[in-house]
């Protein structure tokens, strides 16, 4: 790819006045990737509207040597039309004579700078050039601040349509600032009284744009609105002063004000209606989007609406949304649609089968094998083709009223306390099994319905008689215990209807609960993996008990329960137990690790009854236990990739049913018998802590028996005891299980330690295992996690060599005899931790190491006692070195300075360790926290004066211009508080700072041109990261 440069206009009002207000970049792009440069800035590409502004750009681009320059504008949806990349039609063009004449069938994009004199020609998008980028522009209108303006008075409709006709919208008022501008600009124009996007008549008192979102701003004069006389709900501007709002008649005749509409086409609200085949009229609003995203991004875009993705039910809708597409230009949109499960049966995303398909001859062909989604408009008129779901295509989007999954139902009943309950709910046609219902109301924020009373139960027979769906589930099930039919919550059923001679448990397998089976509301036990339909129920008010979604038994997360056993080797093993609610087995992993425990495991036949019978004590139903066979099928090893040596299992099981179970539960079978089971459902947790373990493998050494004694670069003798774990994960993770051990990745200083654990790996057969080494922060520059350069390289010939740019991370184990690569630090390998402790000969002092650093305390004769000397050499910390001070007491002094050295004040030394880590990436302040926070770190904290310089000094190492502290004043104006919501003791303000200049500087941030003083800053700016890890 060739490379180019970028251009990108600045705000008019910033001081960038020698480049015009235009920004540039600094690296050659891809006409997309410098658009979306341009729009991370809150830019546009650049556009030539007009000769002057085509002069002044190009001159631009001469003076600061860009050479060549991405213009906005392209043809790619249509050979030959021109369109910004908000699809409008270019109404100036400069082209080279005989441009543009798409060279090779593949020049799309327009470039300035390649001929002399500004002359513009067509080039390949995905060559690499120049960027300039602008502000966006509003309107041509600059007298009006980028409004539009009626001449005539009109009604509410006739103003949304007017603005519509024009490609804009009924002004919108998101804030106060814009309120006043508004109000002002009808003032200049003595417009009087105007319309304001905003109406409540679907539902009185909630307030919608048109396009059906509620208003995020409002501001009504005192007493409004208050819908005088029943009619007033639309919002009208200037009735009172200084900018207040009034509710008015939608019917009376006032001022219009339009706006550019934002987004373009993503504001469109195009209606269409249709009579279903009940009879039933059905009203049909879309909303298209600009942007292209994958078919799952698209539904998922939808849904955030909250709309679905568009359906097609037959030949006059198909016409209606091909036309819509045609109107705004979208080229390629996806339709709800896919045969994704089933190559050839083609369902909606609720998994009904599509009743009306339009495909274009010789479709769908399903090409290479992947094509499983739909689009329209690949082909004209209209016709269907099937296509990769993972291309990016346009999104038109529905809101359907009239559709059963759109029913609002309501019930109210009193509960036995006399607190009224209201139960709101969506029936859903979809057939699905028990647990996909479950998980469907879920994800509607919603339960599957309960029925609490026969009154109840009448109702919800009667719903699904007017909805015609035939069964439906209802939240029950007696899988724990035959015969004990609880709700998803594993709460006892206190009301029951069944039919006479129900429940039968037919064939063995009916364990779930289904309505309309009988007539009548009476209810029949059936197979959980049939398909049904479905009732969710959204439940307000109440004495809460409906409401615990899972949440129940909490008494039981505090359970301490204890068992003891001996070990192979005639060890006393202790294993505390805690017990809590229903998660899927990844989540239960997750929960007990976070407890700093593990998923139970089951050694043998005393252990699992014992564990067993803790289930029946909690009544918790069944239970994950540790172990699972998804890497190799028959397989089954628990989470540290051990095979189990003792299993459990029901006769028949593990049978994998349904090919899709792979992780174990206890207590489905009675008297503790195991069965495989689906990882994605949700069972109760049962963690362990052992304590007595013989653990993972340590390193034998030559002098102790658990470490290996080594001399370090300096010929001080040093203790090393290694942990080796077999268990696959990515290097941040093995980072964080190291330091949850109070360890760190193996560290390598020198050849002897290298060859030593290449052997060790060896040893335990663990492969490729990570080594304590990254460049991430500057690439080429190799530190361990305390940003310490590595004193030691082991590299294979020809590593490192970053393959793909990815490559951040050591690995050993990947080249014989204990050679080195780079690796992606996202892959997952073995791990091998370390402590290290240094050995002093002479027996004056204390002594004590961590990461390589040793500290040595005496007196000035030897002694330990009251007054501390720090050994030579042990002063400089800046980097996270721990120093340990500690008098004759063994006790800290009063001081604590993390930033050059560590003083502990309780009666134990602690050892405490400060990493960075720093991107000179440009996020917010919200982006920055969420940055470090993934990394296991945080936002950087300046608590005195030491830290300050520190991270001050780092920054202008690695020419972080600006870059965000950790503080805010977000809350409570003047009063600057960390993430955490502690005001800050420590605060180093610039001249003139903190001044919110503006109202919208809550942020806190460091300049290298300000020698380390602070500023407040706009969070919403896009400043580098400095993250910083404490432990």
């Amino acid at each position: 790819d060739t490379k180019n440069s970028v251009i990108c206009e600045v705000p008019k009002d910033t001081d960038n006045d020698n480049n015009e207000g235009y920004h540039m970049g600094n690296t050659k792009m891809t006409s997309n990737d410098a658009a979306k440069y341009c729009k991370d800035r809150k830019m546009d590409l650049v556009r030539i509207p007009n000769k002057d502004v085509n002069m002044i750009v190009f001159n631009l681009a001469a003076k600061n040597n860009l050479g060549r320059y991405w213009i906005n504008g392209n043809d790619r949806e249509k050979e030959g039309t021109w369109v910004y990349t908000n699809n409008r039609e270019l109404t100036y063009k400069n082209w080279q004579a005989g441009e543009p004449n798409n060279w090779g069938g593949s020049q799309h994009c327009i470039l300035g700078a390649y001929f002399p004199n500004g002359f513009w020609d067509d080039f390949n998008c995905d060559t690499k050039n120049s960027v300039i980028c602008e502000v966006p522009k509003d309107t041509d209108n600059d007298n009006n601040e980028g409004y539009h303006m009626g001449n005539t008075k009109m009604t509410f409709d006739d103003a949304v349509k007017y603005c519509k006709d024009r490609k804009m919208d009924l002004v919108r008022i998101p804030n106060n600032s814009v309120n006043m501008i508004v109000f002002n600009l009808a003032a200049k124009n003595n417009l009087g009284r105007y319309w304001i996007n905003g109406n409540d008549r679907e539902k009185e008192g909630t307030w919608v744009y048109t396009n059906n979102r509620e208003l995020t701003y409002k501001n009504w004069q005192a007493g409004e609105p208050n819908n005088w006389g029943g009619s007033q709900h639309c919002i009208l501007g200037v009735y009172f002063p200084n900018g207040f709002w009034d509710d008015f008649n939608c019917d009376t005749k006032n001022a219009v004000i339009c706006e550019i509409a934002k987004g373009d086409t993503d504001d469109a609200n195009e209606e269409y209606e249709e009579t279903d085949s009940t009879g039933k009229v059905v009203k049909r609003n879309y909303r298209v989007s600009n942007a292209k995203k994958t078919f799952d991004d698209a539904v998922k875009y939808c849904k955030s609406q909250p709309m679905d993705l568009v359906r097609i039910t037959n030949a006059d809708n198909n016409e209606f949304v091909y036309n819509l597409a045609v109107k705004y230009k979208i080229g390629r949109y996806w339709i709800n649609g896919n045969d994704k499960e089933k190559e050839g049966t083609w369902v909606y995303t609720n998994n009904k089968e599509l009743t009306y398909k339009n495909w274009q001859s010789g479709e769908p062909n399903n090409s290479g094998g992947s094509q499983h989604c739909i689009v329209g408009a690949y082909y004209p008129n209209g016709f269907w083709d099937d296509f990769n779901c993972d291309t990016k295509n346009r999104v038109v989007c529905e809101l359907v009223k009239g559709d059963t999954d759109d029913s609002n139902e309501e019930y109210e009943e009193t509960d036995s306390t006399g607190k009224v309950v209201k139960r709101n709910y969506r029936v859903n046609n979809a057939k699905m099994t028990f647990d996909d219902a479950v998980k469907y109301c879920k994800d509607n924020q919603m339960d599957l319905v309960k029925i609490t009373n026969a009154n109840n139960n009448g109702f919800v027979y009667n719903l699904a008689v007017k909805y015609k769906i035939g069964r439906y589930w209802i939240n029950g099930n007696d899988r724990a215990k035959e015969g004990t039919w609880v709700d998803t919550n594993n709460k006892e059923l206190t009301y029951k209807n069944w039919q006479s001679g129900e429940p039968n448990n037919s064939g063995g397998s009916q364990h779930c609960i289904v309505g309309a089976y009988y007539p009548n509301g009476f209810w029949d036990d059936f197979n959980c993996d049939t398909k049904n339909a479905v009732i969710c129920e959204l439940v307000k008010g109440g004495s809460g008990t409906d409401e615990d979604n899972g949440d129940n038994g909490k008494v039981t997360e505090d359970s301490n329960e204890e068992y003891e056993e001996k070990d192979n080797n005639g060890k006393v093993v202790k294993r505390n137990y805690r017990v809590s609610n229903a998660k899927t087995f990844d989540d239960a992993v997750k929960y007990c690790k976070d407890k700093q425990m593990d998923l139970v495991r089951i050694t043998n036949a005393d252990n699992n009854k014992f564990v067993y019978n803790l289930a029946v004590k909690y009544k918790i139903g069944r239970y994950w236990i540790n172990g699972n066979d998804r890497e190799k099928e028959g397989t089954w090893v628990d989470t540290n990739n051990k095979e189990l040596t003792y299993k459990n299992w029901q006769s028949g099981e593990p049978n994998n049913s349904g090919g899709s179970q792979h992780c174990i539960v206890g207590a489905y079978y009675p008297n503790g018998f195991w069965d495989d089971f689906n990882c994605d459902t949700k069972n109760r947790v049962i963690c362990e802590l052992v304590r007595g373990d013989t653990g993972t493998a340590s390193g034998k050494g030559t002098d102790d028996s658990n470490n290996v004694i080594f001399k370090d670069n300096e010929g001080k003798v040093i203790s090393i005891n290694y942990q080796i774990n077999n268990a696959k994960m990515n290097f941040d993770d093995a980072v964080k299980y190291c330091k949850d051990k109070q360890m760190d990745v193996v560290r390598i200083s020198n050849a002897e330690i290298n060859t030593f654990v290449f052997k060790l790996s060896e040893k335990y057969g663990l492969g490729k295992y990570w080594i304590n080494g990254n460049d991430r922060a500057v690439d080429g520059t190799w530190v361990d996690t305390n940003n310490k350069e590595l004193p030691y390289k082991n590299w294979q010939k020809g590593e490192p060599n970053n393959g793909g740019g990815v490559q951040h991370c050591i690995q050993g184990g990947y080249y014989s005899d204990g050679f080195w690569d780079d690796i992606n630090c996202d892959v997952k390998i073995s791990v091998i931790c370390e402590s290290r402790k240094s050995k002093d000969s002479s027996g004056k002092g204390d002594t004590d190491a961590n990461n390589g650093l040793y500290v040595i305390i005496k007196d000035n004769e030897g002694k330990g006692t009251g007054k501390l000397v720090i050994d030579k050499g042990t002063e400089d910390s800046t980097n996270g070195q721990i120093l340990i001070i500690r008098d004759k007491d063994d006790k800290g002094s009063e001081a604590l300075n993390y930033g050059k050295y560590v003083i502990t004040k309780e009666s134990e030394t602690k050892v405490v360790s400060t990493s960075y880590h720093l991107t000179n990436a440009k996020m917010n302040f919200d982006d920055a926290v969420k940055y470090c926070k993934d990394k296991q770190m945080d936002l950087v904290k300046i608590p005195n004066e030491e830290v300050n310089a520190v991270v001050f000094k780092k920054a202008a190492k690695y020419n972080l211009e600006t870059y965000w502290l950790n503080g805010n004043d977000r809350s409570k104006e003047g009063t600057w508080v960390d993430t955490d919501n502690n005001v800050l003791t420590y605060k180093n303000w610039s001249t003139g700072e903190p001044n919110n200049n503006g109202g919208n500087k809550h942020c806190l941030q460091g300049s290298n041109n300000l020698n380390g003083y602070w500023e407040a800053s706009d969070c919403n700016g896009l400043n580098s990261v400095v993250c910083v890890r404490i432990s």
